[in-house]
């Protein structure tokens, strides 16, 4: 998310491929997930650049999810994307999050536009990592749901 609010011109093109993909639908399901290929690859590339553990990557600080677009799949048991580990001490949770991820990301970005807090730029937003149990950023960062188009529930 932060790497979307980073890059408004990326989180337009998510939010229009899930407009295209998804239509009037109130809720996105895991069948919808096979429409939204560029969500996907933003998924991905964020992973690249964030995985759970202290990796290195070429081009660690270039967010660019088209890198994996086209025909060529990503081998999430590979060695050239590795954002979960790989081999034995691989994560048991790689599968359920390569289907969760995409799911949510999807859910929070279909009905509702999101913004930086006033008076912050794109290029203000501290990206820097510290390893902790795990990779979390030194700078937490807020969203700020700007508006929501869900219907109220007539229940």
């Amino acid at each position: 998310m932060v790497r979307l609010l980073c890059h408004p011109d990326k989180l337009q093109k998510a939010r229009a491929e899930l407009t295209a993909g998804l239509g009037s639908k109130e809720f996105v399901e895991e069948s919808d997930l096979v429409k939204l290929p560029y969500l996907h690859a933003v998924v991905k590339e964020t992973m690249r650049l964030h995985p759970s553990w202290p990796a290195r990557a070429a081009l660690r600080d270039e967010f660019m999810p088209e890198r994996f677009l086209g025909d060529r799949p990503v081998n999430f048991r590979g060695s050239d994307y590795i954002p979960f580990g790989a081999g034995r001490r691989g994560c048991p949770g790689m599968d359920m999050a390569a289907r969760f991820v995409p799911l949510v990301l999807a859910s929070i970005l279909h009905k509702i536009e999101w913004k930086l807090p006033d008076a912050m730029a794109p290029e203000d937003v501290d990206l820097r990592e510290h390893c902790a149990t795990v990779l979390e950023p030194v700078t937490p960062l807020r969203a700020i749901p700007v508006s929501t188009v869900l219907k109220p529930s007539s229940t």
